[in-house]
C-alpha cells in the first residue's frame, strides 16, 4: 500500500511538512526555564516547580508542573501553537524564536500573558 493510501501516515507525512515550515520541530517535551513578565522586562530562572509541555506527532498534547497537569491536543498556524484541553482552549503560545532545542514564546491563557523561554528535553 502507498503512503498516500494510508491517512495515518499521510496525516504524518502532512504534520512534518507544516512543522518543517516553521522551521521549528515542536514535537517533543519542553521544559520552561526563564520567565518574565512584560515584554520589556528581564527574564528570570524559572521559580516554580519544574514545568513540562509534549507535544507529540499525532496532534496530542501533555502538560504537567506549574499550570497544572492535563491532555489534550494542539495545533500549530503560522507562529500561534494553541493547546486544548478538553475540546477548550487552554493556552496559546505566539512562537517568538526557536531553534529545534530552545525556544521563546509569549504565553497567554485567557487575558494574562507571560513570556517563557523553553528548552527541548
Amino acid at each position: 500500500m502507498a503512503w498516500e493510501e494510508n491517512p495515518r501516515i499521510c496525516l504524518h507525512m502532512q504534520l512534518i511538512a507544516i512543522l518543517s515550515r516553521t522551521g521549528v520541530m515542536i514535537v517533543g517535551t519542553w521544559e520552561m526555564t526563564a520567565v518574565k513578565t512584560s515584554e520589556s522586562g528581564t527574564y528570570v530562572d524559572w521559580p516554580f516547580n519544574k514545568t513540562y509541555a509534549t507535544f507529540n506527532a499525532d496532534g496530542s498534547y501533555y502538560g504537567s508542573g506549574y499550570f497544572g497537569t492535563g491532555r489534550g491536543t494542539w495545533s500549530l498556524k503560522g507562529n500561534t501553537l494553541n493547546t486544548y484541553v478538553e475540546g477548550e482552549l487552554f493556552a496559546s503560545y505566539t512562537i517568538i524564536s526557536a531553534t529545534s532545542t530552545v525556544s521563546e514564546m509569549k504565553m497567554s491563557i485567557g487575558d494574562e500573558s507571560i513570556w517563557v523561554k523553553c528548552k527541548k528535553q
